[in-house]
């Protein structure tokens, strides 16, 4: 689908960022996500991602 822009804010259902007014957006699956892919800097800062697998909440660290 084609990408077009935010008339609301909301969060993005891939990376759970936010998706002001003006940003561009595509739906998918019925969702709305990020029309670029989303990347790690769309994180909240206050989350710690898992170095071994990229998660946030992951079970890689009951291995270590």
């Amino acid at each position: 689908m084609m990408a077009f822009t935010a008339r609301y804010p909301g969060d993005c259902a891939d990376c759970g960022g936010p998706i002001n007014v003006g940003d561009l957006i595509k739906q998918t699956d019925g969702e709305y996500v990020h029309a670029d892919n989303c990347t790690p800097d769309r994180l909240d800062d206050t989350e710690t991602v898992c170095p071994r697998c990229f998660l946030t909440t992951c079970d890689c660290g009951k291995d270590l």
